[in-house]
C-alpha cells in the first residue's frame, strides 16, 4: 500500500542542489542519482520501519552508489512518510540532527 510522502521545503532545495552538483561533474550523473532516490524512497514507503533510527522516530536510508541518506520519519497513524532530507554522509553527522528539529520539518 503507498503511504503518502511529505517532503519538507528544504527537501527539493537538497535534491536540486546534488543534481547540480552531480550534473558538473559527469552530465548525466545527476539522472543516475534521481533513479536511485527513487528506489531508496520506494523501498522506505515499502518498508518505513527497516531503516537505522537516527533520533527519536527519525530514520536514514542510505542511497545507493551515491553518498547520501534519505532523512525521514514514519506516522503509522497517519500512514505517512515525512521526507525531511537528503543530506551527504560526508558532513557532520549533527547537520542530520538539525533537520530533525525546528521550523524545517
Amino acid at each position: 500500500m503507498t503511504k503518502n510522502v511529505i517532503y519538507s521545503p528544504l527537501t527539493a532545495e537538497d535534491i536540486a542542489a546534488v543534481c547540480r552538483s552531480y550534473d558538473a561533474k559527469r552530465p548525466g550523473l545527476g539522472d543516475e542519482f534521481l533513479v536511485q532516490l527513487r528506489r531508496t524512497l520506494q523501498h522506505i514507503n515499502d518498508y518505513p520501519l527497516s531503516y537505522q533510527r537516527l533520533t527519536g522516530e527519525f530514520r536514514r536510508a542510505q542511497v545507493r552508489r551515491f553518498p547520501l541518506v534519505v532523512l525521514y520519519c514514519f506516522d503509522a497513524n497517519a500512514d505517512a512518510i515525512l521526507v525531511v532530507g537528503v543530506l551527504s554522509t560526508r558532513r557532520d553527522p549533527t547537520h542530520l540532527l538539525e533537520r530533525t528539529q525546528g521550523p524545517t520539518h
